[in-house]
């Protein structure tokens, strides 16, 4: 007995089909109107420069302040140029650094930061004395403090910083400082020649003290501290006291 076969077919399984999702716009709306806003907010009359606060600021920088405020005021925030301001004020030689911020509301900040003079430079100038400040720069300003004068010959006198590599300012400008601070019983004259030699004496007249170059000037003026202490006459006692080897200081007696 024979039976007729039968193909036996399996019944196939459909792949799942994935729904399209939409496509939520509302974050992409939150962000395109935030940056409307705020681009809005930047150009806007609102963040215009109204008022302007000065730290920091001497008289002197004061006119130079004035004309950089006057770029400020009725500016969108988007449309300063920072930079722009602060290199108006930075034309003013007596001031060393210069910081300006605003913020959306017109409100500006200017932080400025003044030379510290630690010496006076011998001048014709009327009406304005000529420093050396911290770094060795020389500048122009008004000032009262008690300091130290300096005497350079003519060509190196001008506020340039180029003049630093011609009688090393910078180590002459950390000298006056010790100066001021050690030694200001006394005033004194601080002398560079045209040959570099560092020369130093009391306003008052008497001794004069030759440090030589500016090498090692830190234990010249150490040693001079010292023989202060030990002879507090010095200036009237000596005519001259070579200090240019700080080990072996030698001191011509003055005539009496």
């Amino acid at each position: 007995m024979t039976f007729a076969s039968k193909s036996c077919k399996m019944p196939s399984k459909r792949r799942p089909t994935r729904r399209k999702r939409a496509t939520n716009w509302v974050p992409y709306l939150w962000v395109a109107l935030a940056a409307n806003l705020a681009v809005g907010l930047l150009f806007s009359p609102l963040t215009k420069g109204r008022i302007v606060r000065t730290e920091g600021a001497d008289e002197i920088a004061k006119p130079y302040i004035a004309r950089a405020i006057k770029t400020i005021r009725g500016v969108p925030a988007a449309q300063l140029n920072k930079y722009s301001i602060e290199s108006k004020v930075m034309l003013c030689d007596a001031v060393q650094d210069v910081t300006y911020t605003q913020n959306l509301f017109g409100r500006g900040l200017m932080k400025v930061k003044m030379r510290t003079p630690v010496a006076r430079l011998e001048s014709n100038e009327e009406g304005r004395s000529v420093f050396l400040d911290s770094e060795g720069s020389v500048f122009r300003s008004v000032s009262d403090v008690a300091l130290p004068v300096l005497k350079l010959p003519e060509r190196f006198a001008s506020p340039t910083l180029s003049i630093a590599a011609q009688w090393q300012s910078e180590r002459i400008a950390k000298m006056c400082e010790y100066l001021a601070t050690n030694l200001r019983e006394t005033p004194i004259s601080v002398e560079v020649t045209e040959r570099g030699v560092i020369q130093l004496r009391s306003i008052d007249g008497g001794a004069l003290v030759v440090l030589g170059s500016s090498d090692r000037w830190d234990k010249k003026v150490a040693t001079l501290s010292q023989m202060l202490a030990q002879e507090p006459d010095l200036w009237k006692r000596y005519s001259e006291v070579n200090l240019t080897d700080p080990g072996n200081p030698m001191a011509t007696a003055a005539n009496r």
